[in-house]
């Protein structure tokens, strides 16, 4: 009897592992051999819509300066730039450091969360093109704008995002490697399940409001900019730089898990809308690894302790392995994002922190 549940849990335990690793493994290498030449989907005409970009902020002092100056720095003309600062009721001097540059401030006065500060903004912008960028980035490439535009001028196309760096690369690089990857193989499919604030433009009237009861407010509507069978792009020309915390980088870290958790957890739902094939797939994906594959880990530990416990050999081996790979920081990585996405859903029952204190960078 013993020697049968033996085998069966080996058995599931294999199963298990195989396809935790084997699916990533596999989405990651499929990605990373899609890169499609999007120079046909530009137009190379010149072209300078105003161009409304908002930055929504709650105490950004210390960044709200550097953050004008980076709009302010691009190559594109100033008099087709509308910044809009909309301040949800900071207590430090942002909106006093803005007030000094020409900037439309709207006031909020009081904390709805990030999305409802967006729409409040997105009400009041006269760009053709909206812009949402976050005060703590840069951005690198002083053609971003341009080129976002170039970009959205083509009629298949109804969003574009960046690709991440930090500005510590010390700091979660492996991560962001391996994730730069899937958004642009995504978006050479089709488009990427997941937007970035620190640069996401659309045309605006693609998109007439963002979902005020979910964190990951940029990728849900990205998503549902392509449910009308418009692309949305990561762009690897358009790169933005991100602060990553000093202080609380755990609960940053959980925090955008439960976001992008909310976000898949209705994606979902909309599978049968969705018109393009390939997207359809990246949804299916994205979700299964985001909601699913954490549990298969955690199953996986359970079975592999308990087997441990009855001194079976097979499961000794693989629990060195285990612990061989961990000298990888690729392997640390992954098993750290495993369990802040645990994390993150077991949260999300009883606190979605669609308003949260800022951590400090």
């Amino acid at each position: 009897m013993i020697s049968t549940l033996i085998v069966i849990l080996l058995i599931t335990l294999i199963t298990l592992i195989t396809l935790h690793i084997g699916l990533p493994i596999f989405y990651y290498l499929y990605m990373k051999n899609k890169e499609e030449d999007f120079e046909k989907y530009i137009n190379n005409e010149i072209s300078y819509p105003l161009v409304s970009i908002i930055i929504p902020t709650y105490n950004e002092e210390k960044n709200i300066k550097d953050k004008i100056d980076d709009i302010l720095s691009q190559n594109y003309p100033k008099d087709k730039i509308e910044i809009i600062l909309v301040d949800s009721n900071s207590t430090d001097k942002t909106v006093e450091i803005a007030s000094k540059y020409n900037v439309k401030i709207l006031k909020q006065e009081k904390r709805m969360g990030k999305a409802n500060a967006l729409n409040y903004a997105l009400a009041n912008a006269k760009g053709e093109i909206i812009i949402i960028t976050d005060a703590d980035s840069k951005w690198v490439n002083k053609d971003a704008i341009k080129i976002s535009v170039n970009f959205l001028n083509n009629k298949k196309i109804g969003a574009v995002t960046c690709i991440k760096k930090q500005y510590d690369e010390k700091i979660e690089k492996s991560y962001r490697d391996l994730y730069n990857v899937i958004r642009l193989g995504e978006s050479s499919i089709f488009s990427t399940s997941i937007a970035h604030g620190e640069f996401f433009a659309f045309k605006k009237e693609y998109l007439t409001n963002f979902d005020e009861n979910m964190g990951a407010d940029d990728s849900y509507a990205s998503h549902k900019i392509t449910l009308n069978n418009l692309r949305s792009l990561a762009v690897k020309e358009i790169i933005c730089n991100e602060l990553v915390p000093k202080k609380g980088y755990f609960h940053w870290r959980v925090r955008r898990a439960q976001h992008l958790v909310q976000y898949f957890s209705v994606a979902i739902k909309d599978y049968k809308k969705i018109r393009n094939k390939d997207y359809k797939k990246i949804i299916l994906v994205e979700y299964f690894l985001h909601l699913i594959n954490p549990w298969l880990l955690l199953l996986s530990i359970f079975i592999g302790i308990y087997l441990l416990l009855l001194h079976n050999l097979i499961s000794i081996i693989l629990f060195i392995i285990f612990l061989v790979s961990l000298i990888s920081k690729t392997v640390r990585t992954w098993i750290l994002t495993q369990i802040f996405l645990i994390i993150a859903q077991i949260k999300n029952l009883y606190n979605k922190e669609i308003i949260w204190e800022k951590e400090e960078k």
